[in-house]
């Protein structure tokens, strides 16, 4: 029985930190059991690029040992190490590493061998197959038929009997430098694999030779986020929550080595894989598939596994492999049977403590981070349909389907400063947004990212804390909000105990203002305001966007800007939740971008209008400066709006962030500040009904702690849509005398019903409305109906400058 030789194989390798699975399948090395033959190979290989390659041996797990270059960050490999982070230490000469090999033939009767072998290391990053290594090929192999072929992987945890090679993932912070000013070695885990090599073969002697070398090359991309603070304020943070389409721990599926058809067994040349970039290169290795790690591997549900550790997640459908691939591809985008990619990764990385227990990059204003986050990711789209309809439908096929990467990065971030009587610091940036790209990554290439954090304050954070006129300390108080400790004004008319809104403009204190109903606007539109909560979230199972105008203080006009209002979402308590991303700048897919167009999920045409009818022509805003994100659900009678900014470093949609996940605490022992709040108590709202051939107003006891409403100093506009309407059909039904009634924002959560939030239905009269003088009309029998009745509603204050929480 001849031994397998192989000559020197000289290779730069990064070990990936393995986990053996409790429930995956028994490692062998011959997929059925049967004896096979053993062999002798000769061979040659080195790693080529500037990466190194994952691998685990056994008695340890391993790591690449990588040092960061001073000026761009980029990783330079040094060696093996026997593990990651900072602790490594190079392995010793005479270390066994394993490397997958794959073999097939061009004769299609031979079997395809999956084999594991055990290579020798050597310091300074070389891998040599000693002549005493032997293994075995299937059963059945005649290397006498056909030309054969191999490549293989180099790292992970390597599954030939279960046909996966598995990875965990990598994402850690390094500096370049220690405090010393001495290089920081650091071990990482990412895969390397090379492409078909031709063998000679001897059959009668059972040996197995390569004329020239393989090349090991990178598989997946290492992105680097370096972190610059622009936000005007310091800053320092201790974390990264990642958002991608791309694949952050997964297995290779070894099946698709059997389907490679002959034509593609052809000897890899070096000037092929020269470029990662070049479609030589990646179509050297597309027989390399590679899937999301199932979600029941005991590395991801273990007690310290992905899912416990780093609160991973996945939004949305995923292929799980080869087989699910082919059968999907094998359908056209517009089957509406074929499954999709839609999965998003969510991950959470906590830095690792120094010797002192502190683990926060401190960033001063218009510094940078002193270290990189390093994150390997596998590329990845995400398959998002766009309707070429008015409506998304689960059974419509005319839709076009993009394929969108898409990475985020989040900070777990805390201010350095404090507000001072010149500037006003936010208390709460847990979850900023660093970076953001749509562009996709290349296999075996690495990627900057170069992350640039600014803020503005959202819209929650100039609204005055608490209902009524008051003082500062009043309008400021962070407590009893309930319903009892909100009053009701009428705007100019007498009711007995009852405050006039004409009566407390005088009083309100300096930096506070009656806001005007564009500034409520730059949260909810003029209808379909938290689209989710409609009919208890059955309306609407997509997003709904509104073209709306909105201004914010300090703003010298009104713009046009997108909201974006979520489906309704349950908790993992049956809670009924919605979100919005408010005031982006215009998406390029809608096709009509005028004010008050209605966009019923992600849609190129718009089914309706409902338009807020404001003078002046407002243009749309052009970036997205002040984007960002606000949860709402009903807590005690009382609306509570979350919020957070998001900026133009978000990158995200709606959908992608419909999610508790998005907002949970990282649970890593770190308290941050708590994300700016504001509580609405749901005070009920003014209604209007009819009886017989009269229309009427009434205060709607039903709605006490389901919605409520607030005044703006605005009319209604005749050009804006309202229901009632005036009996001309244009604008809203009048108060007597031809009043204009004022335009009123309402909140209505998850018990409003038919209702959304808005200004399209509960405006507000400062008069008796039309017909509510009557006494011969049908209301009479109604028990609803008040002669003359004049409305009361709450006020809610807004500051000129923001809090800072």
């Amino acid at each position: 029985m001849k031994h397998l030789i192989y000559s020197c194989i000289a290779v730069c390798a990064l070990l990936f930190t393995s986990c053996a699975d409790q429930d995956v399948t028994e490692n062998v090395n011959s997929n059925d059991g049967k004896p096979g033959i053993t062999v002798s190979m000769s061979m040659e290989g080195n790693m080529q690029g500037n990466q190194a390659a994952p691998t685990s041996r056994a008695g340890g797990n391993n790591a690449i040992g990588y040092e960061t270059d001073d000026n761009t960050g980029f990783p330079t490999p040094i060696g093996i190490y026997n593990k990651g982070t900072n602790e490594g230490t190079e392995l010793a000469n005479g270390d066994k590493v394993p490397v997958l090999l794959v073999f097939k033939s061009t004769d299609t009767t031979q079997p395809v061998t999956k084999v594991i072998t055990n290579w020798t290391y050597k310091q300074g990053g070389e891998l040599t197959l000693e002549p005493s290594e032997t293994f075995e090929m299937k059963a059945g192999t005649d290397l006498s038929k056909g030309t054969w072929f191999v490549c293989g992987i180099l790292g992970g945890e390597p599954l030939p009997g279960a046909n996966q090679v598995k990875f965990n993932g990598f994402i850690e912070g390094h500096v370049a430098r220690n405090v010393a000013g001495n290089k920081v070695k650091w071990g990482a885990n990412i895969p390397y694999v090379f492409s078909w090599r031709e063998l000679e073969t001897n059959q009668v002697n059972k040996t197995i030779k390569a004329k020239d070398p393989v090349r090991f090359k990178q598989f997946g991309t290492i992105v680097r986020l370096k972190v610059t603070n622009k936000t005007g304020f310091g800053f320092k943070y201790n974390g990264v929550r990642i958002i991608t389409s791309n694949i952050l721990c997964g297995q290779f599926d070894l099946k698709v080595f059997d389907e490679v058809p002959t034509t593609d067994l052809t000897d890899t040349k070096d000037a092929t894989i020269a470029s990662a970039t070049s479609s030589s290169f990646q179509n050297a290795f597309k027989a390399f598939k590679f899937y999301q790690r199932p979600l029941t591997d005991n590395a991801m549900i273990g007690s310290d596994g992905l899912i416990a550790k780093k609160h991973f997640r996945i939004k949305g459908d995923y292929i799980a492999n080869y087989a699910e691939e082919k059968a999907n591809d094998a359908k056209a985008d517009n089957d509406i049977s074929k499954k999709f990619n839609t999965a998003l990764t969510y991950i959470d990385h906590t830095f690792l403590k120094d010797a002192t227990g502190n683990n926060f990059d401190n960033v001063p204003v218009n510094s940078e981070a002193p270290s990189y986050i390093y994150v390997w990711m596998a590329p990845q789209t995400q398959a998002v349909k766009l309707y070429n309809d008015n409506m998304e439908s689960a059974t419509s096929t005319n839709y076009t389907v993009n394929r969108v990467a898409k990475t985020q990065f989040l900070l777990m971030a805390v201010p350095t400063e404090t507000s001072s009587a010149t500037k006003v610091v936010p208390s709460s940036i847990n979850m900023i947004p660093a970076y953001g790209s749509l562009k996709p990554y290349t296999s075996g290439a690495n990627y900057p990212a170069r992350g640039s954090v600014v803020y503005k304050f959202p819209p929650l954070s100039y609204i005055a804390k608490h209902d009524n006129f008051g003082t500062d300390a009043e309008l400021s108080v962070d407590n009893d909000y309930n319903v009892a400790n909100t009053k009701r004004y009428t705007y100019q008319e007498y009711v007995a105990n009852t405050e006039k809104i004409t009566d407390k403009l005088a009083s309100i204190p300096s930096g506070y203002m009656f806001a005007g109903n564009e500034y409520w606007r730059s949260i909810i539109a003029q209808y379909f305001g938290f689209a989710g909560f409609r009919n208890a979230g059955a309306s609407y199972k997509f997003a709904v966007g509104v073209v709306s105008p909105a201004k914010l203080p300090g703003w010298s006009t009104t713009k046009l800007v997108f909201h974006s209002y979520s489906k309704g979402v349950k908790d993992s308590n049956g809670k009924l939740i919605a979100y919005m991303i408010g005031m982006s700048k215009k998406p390029d897919y809608i096709t009509n971008s005028g004010e008050g167009q209605v966009y019923m999920g992600h849609v190129t045409a718009s089914p309706t209008r409902v338009s807020a009818g404001l003078d002046g022509n407002p243009t749309w805003i052009d970036n997205n400066n002040y984007r960002y994100t606000i949860r709402y659900e009903d807590v005690n009678g009382a609306a509570v709006l979350t919020q957070r900014y998001l900026g133009p470093r978000f990158v995200l949609d709606m959908d992608d962030i419909d999610t508790e996940d998005f907002w949970a605490d990282p649970s890593n022992g770190t308290t941050y500040p708590a994300d700016t709040k504001r509580i609405f108590p749901y005070a009920g709202v003014n209604s209007s009904t009819s009886a017989g051939n009269q229309t009427f107003w009434y205060y709607d006891s039903s709605t006490l702690g389901k919605g409520t409403q607030y005044w703006t100093p605005d009319n209604t506009t005749s050009a804006g849509r309202y229901t009632p309407q005036n009996s001309n059909g244009t604008g809203a039904m009048l108060g007597l005398g031809g009043v204009l009634p004022k335009q009123a924002v309402a909140f209505m959560g998850s018990q409003g019903g038919n209702e959304t939030c808005g200004f399209f239905q509960h405006y507000l009269y400062v008069n008796v409305p039309v017909n509510g003088d009557r006494t011969d009309g049908g209301a009479m029998g109604d028990t609803r109906y008040k002669v003359n009745f004049i409305m009361s509603a709450p006020v809610r204050l807004w500051k000129t400058t923001p809090y800072a929480d």
